[in-house]
């Protein structure tokens, strides 16, 4: 049976975590470990709650974050999602069978960025997990990856302001996903930053935004060599970042 555990007892008018239509509780797919600023979901019935720590998320969410605001979601396959600020992720499906680490996973990024760390479901299938966007579908192969959409000339590097082409930017930092749209599909491993600017837009490269993917800690880890004294990724957060 599915690892889905449930929300409140059944109830005579629809809840939070409850379908409008039978009263009956929805699967509950992970928790808020973390949370910074102001944080709602709205469920599959269009209902809104604020969301801290500890609260639930269930399956067909819509996970929004204001301006300034951070959430990590942790899911029952042991799975995190790092949600940026003023960003909208929907979770449109989701069933982790606990006893095999079987199941699949939907999950739609309309707005802003996030990053994922696949959990025991991506790592027992790499076709189990799949990231639609507006530009292009993300395959996941067990990794630890980092997405943001940028529109109207949003998005801006840390440290020198400068603003970054609109469009669909990916970078891993572990394992390796697969891009696809309208021109067909390419494997991006560890270290590999790409944009693609429309659904019919060739990816290129963009080593340029791993700092509007990633934070200095997190790209550490692309830095293999650390006797050396200034390795390419050094550098790079050096000149993204400042000292």
């Amino acid at each position: 049976a599915p690892a889905d555990d449930r929300s409140e007892p059944e109830a005579t008018e629809a809840a939070p975590g409850t379908s409008a239509a039978t009263a009956q509780p929805l699967a509950r797919i992970g928790v808020v470990s973390e949370a910074s600023g102001d944080i709602i979901a709205i469920d599959v019935n269009n209902r809104q709650r604020s969301l801290s720590v500890t609260d639930s998320i269930f399956r067909g969410d819509a996970v929004l974050t204001d301006p300034g605001a951070r959430a990590v979601l942790t899911m029952l396959d042991e799975g995190k999602v790092y949600l940026r600020e003023d960003s909208r992720l929907v979770f449109e499906s989701y069933t982790y069978y606990e006893n095999n680490t079987a199941g699949s996973a939907i999950l739609t990024l309309l707005r802003g960025a996030f990053r994922k760390v696949t959990g025991l479901l991506g790592k027992s299938d790499p076709e189990a997990v799949v990231i639609n966007t507006p530009v292009a579908t993300i395959g996941v192969r067990g990794t630890d990856f980092g997405l943001r959409i940028c529109n109207e000339g949003a998005c801006r590097l840390p440290n020198t302001g400068a603003t970054l082409g609109n469009g669909l930017y990916s970078g891993v930092l572990d394992g390796e996903v697969a891009l696809t749209n309208n021109t067909g599909e390419i494997l991006t491993r560890k270290g590999e930053f790409f944009r693609i600017s429309n659904p019919d837009a060739t990816p290129v490269p963009a080593p340029e935004a791993a700092g509007l993917l990633f934070s200095p800690d997190e790209l550490s880890v692309l830095d293999t060599e650390p006797e050396e004294a200034l390795g390419f990724w050094a550098w790079l957060k050096q000149r993204l970042f400042g000292d």
